[in-house]
Parts: structure tokens; sequence; C-alpha cells
């Protein structure tokens, strides 16, 4: 009872703030066509170590505390691996290995922990080629080993998620990682089903158990992520793991729980149930990728920040928010679009910090962030301010022992820091119906001592 007394009373006060230094302020860096590293494929290994440290050194500056770095972008590797490929968009031709035994995964863990950021290793579990062939791919590339395990879909190449050998191999990836590298977590994007047309037949037939196709789909890719996991936990209990789907999990008019939107879902379009893992905790966090600006009326930020907020409360489930500063790309200099100069991605992150889900965010992605100086000095102003404000907090807690003073029935009625003098007449008169305060908590420390005033 005292502990809540001293809690409610401090939170009431505004004396403890919400933790700043540990939510969440992350960046994509896309491997896949060369969009953020390398931007250039290239074996030299003094080359890509420059291109990371910069990389990493420009993370610091803005305040990221988090890079999601993409290591497994189509059935290939940014790592040593003994079952993937070394990916072409590393060295320029898949299979082919960096100089010098370079291992970049090792080097940008090494680096990050070296600047206090997290580095998560980021994997897309099923696509495999940006095209329907096999010609490109190395001669030990699982899809080259496996073709009954493949589908054309879209234009290009993916795994088939109703074949268990799939999960398998994927699963066996992301534990690969785990027990080799000192990753902070595991990170699966949004790329389930690539679509509703996908040619799957086989495998339902031989798989489906009389299942709904929908419903059979939704359970393959409930399946993948509950044994990954599992089974990465069991490698490195504290690691994270965690998916960035679409931003909208179901549409009301599909799904009476839906949100009031009309796009893309999670749920019909990717099969991918993924408001049931956060709540199932199957997950350790979702970052729904919620890409449009407020009052964009097929798929609103704000109506989808708090619709993933309240679904999700009371669920320990971290809700991170995945921010769309690609979309300066083609809309930063229309002065008449929300996106322009930043403003849109500025709004989005004060609703975050305002929202007590929301645990941090992840940008989409680097290239952008660094490429829009009014964007970069955004992000970084809020970043850095934020920390500093955090740790003077931190400071003056460590400095500083509150004194909070409760009356005969235990209600706190009045706050005093050891660095000022005690006013006794004001802590008599903020008692209840004039009753002489009997005891006090020393915050500092709990302990709590009685005294006569």
């Amino acid at each position: 009872m005292r502990l809540f007394l001293l809690l409610a009373f401090m939170l009431c006060t505004g004396i403890c703030a919400h933790a700043d230094e540990d939510e969440l302020r992350g960046v994509w860096v896309s491997s896949v066509y060369n969009m953020d590293y390398p931007v250039k494929p290239t074996g030299d290994a003094g080359e890509l170590r420059n291109m990371a440290d910069e990389i990493v050194d420009n993370c610091v500056e803005i305040g990221i505390n988090a890079v999601f770095l993409q290591v497994r972008p189509m059935c290939d590797a940014l790592y040593k691996s003994e079952i993937f490929p070394w990916s072409e968009y590393l060295t320029g031709k898949q299979g082919t290995a960096p100089s010098d035994g370079f291992d970049p995964l090792d080097y940008w863990i090494k680096k990050c922990h070296e600047k206090n950021i997290e580095l998560h290793a980021w994997i897309n579990p099923y696509r495999i080629a940006k095209d329907g062939g096999v010609g490109d791919l190395s001669e030990n590339n699982p899809a080259r080993l496996h073709p009954d395990w493949t589908v054309e879909s879209e234009g290009g190449l993916y795994f088939d998620p109703g074949e268990p050998e799939v999960r398998r191999l994927v699963t066996d990836g992301a534990c690969e990682i785990a027990e080799n590298y000192d990753v902070d977590g595991i990170h699966l994007d949004d790329y389930f089903y690539p679509s509703q047309d996908f040619d799957d037949a086989e495998s339902f037939a031989r798989y489906g158990g009389g299942m709904a196709i929908d419903d059979w789909r939704r359970s393959n890719t409930e399946t993948l992520i509950k044994e990954m996991g599992e089974e990465i936990h069991r490698i490195k209990k504290d690691i994270s793991f965690g998916v960035s789907p679409c931003g909208i999990w179901a549409n009301k008019s599909d799904m009476e729980e839906g949100s009031d939107t009309s796009g893309n879902s999670a749920y019909k379009d990717m099969y991918a149930d993924t408001l049931k893992w956060a709540r199932d905790g199957i997950i350790d966090y979702i970052a729904p990728q919620i890409y449009w600006y407020s009052g964009y009326e097929p798929a609103d930020y704000t109506v989808l920040l708090n619709w993933w907020s309240e679904k999700l409360s009371g669920c320990d489930t971290k809700l991170y928010i995945g921010l769309a500063d690609y979309r300066l790309d083609a809309y930063g200099e229309n002065k008449e679009s929300p996106w322009y100069d930043g403003n849109e991605i500025a709004r989005q992150m004060d609703m975050n910090s305002n929202n007590e889900k929301v645990s941090g965010e992840i940008h989409f992605r680097y290239g952008s962030l660094l490429q829009y100086d009014s964007l970069r000095e955004k992000v970084r102003a809020k970043y850095t301010s934020d920390t500093a404000e955090s740790e003077k907090d931190t400071d003056t807690d460590s400095e500083v022992c509150l004194y909070i003073y409760l009356n005969s029935m235990g209600a706190p009625v009045y706050i005093w820091k050891d660095e000022g003098g005690f006013d006794m007449e004001k802590c008599r008169a903020h008692s209840v119906n004039g009753a002489v305060s009997v005891r006090w908590v020393r915050a500092c420390d709990g302990e709590e001592i009685r005294e006569n005033l």
C-alpha cells in the first residue's frame, strides 16, 4: 500500500516521468536493391567498413538507438552462413564473399554496440528473386536445390509458406543468426504471402486438412512466427523478436474488430493475423507500418495509431510504429503535401510520444532520413532533446532524495527535496482535515521512517 501511494503521488505530481531513454528510436537500413547498405556492390572489405561507419556515425548524430539491418533481403545473406549464399547486393554476385574474410553483420554489431546502439537482424522470410527465374541464383541457393518449394508470383519467385520444409528453412536461418551473432533482435517485415492469387494449390491439397484456404494460409504464417520465436528464445532468452506488418490489420468492412480504413490489410491480403500474434504474446513487439498521413481517409495515421494502442491496451507486447520517411522521396518538396519538409513525420513522432502504449518508432528508411536536411534536423532535434532531458532527470534522481510525507490516513500530502529547506507549515497546510503528518517515505531508497511532526 505504501509503495502504491508513493508511486501514485509521484506520477500525479509529474516527478516520475516516462523513461525516454527506454523508447526505441529505430531506423531500417535496407540492403535490397542497394538502397542503403551497401549503396553499391563491392567485395572490398575496406569500402564495406567505411560505409557502415558512416551510417552508424550518422545514426549517433541523429539520436537513433536501434538499427534494423536487412541481412537477408532475398534468400541470401550479409553474413557467413551455412544455409544461405552471400548476397548479390553485397558483392555483386550471389555466393561471392567479401575480401579478407570480412563479415558485415559481425562488424555492424560491434560498431553499433560501441556506440550504444542496438543491432537487429532484419530478414525477409520468403522472397527469393525479383524475377521468376533462378538464373542468377548461386548453385547452393536453397531455391535452386529445392525448386519444388518455390512459386512464381507477382513477377517474382517466392518460397511456398505452406511447405513445412520451407518453414524449417526460414526458422533454421534465424536460429543460425541467434547462435552465431550477438544481435539484439530478429526482425521480420511484412512480406508473407505476396498476393491472394498465390499458386499454392499443390501444397494446399497435401496439407490443407479440410481448412478453408484463407484460414490455412494464416495458420501457416502463424506457425512460422510461433516456432521461430520459441526456438530463438531457447537459444538466447533475452533476444527481441518482432514483426513489422502492414499498418492495417483488417478493415472494419471485413472484420468487426477492424479499423475504420479501406486499404490492403495484413489479415486478408497477406494472410497474417498480426493482432492475434501480439495478443497471444508469440512476438515481443509489433511495429505496424502506418505509412499514411493524418487526414488520409482510406488509412488515417491518427485513426490507426489510436486503433493499435487501444487493441493492445493491457497487452505485454510492445508497440512500435513504422514511419514513412520515404514519402519525402515523392512529396517532400511539394508545399501542398502534408509530407512537405518532414512536417508530417514530426507530427507523428509527437503523437507517438504522447501515446502511453507506444514504446518507440522505426523510420523507413535510412537513406530517406539522411537525404532531406529538414527531416533529419527535425528528427535529430526531437531525439537529442528528449535524450538530454531524460539524462537530466536521471542525474537529478541520483543526486536528490525526495521525502514524501503522508498524513495519518496514509495519503501523501507534501514532498520535499533534500537540497531545499523543509517547510513544516506547508506540510501541515496540505494535510487532510488539519491532521498532522505522522510518517514519511524517503523516495530515493524506499525507506519508511515514522516520525512525529
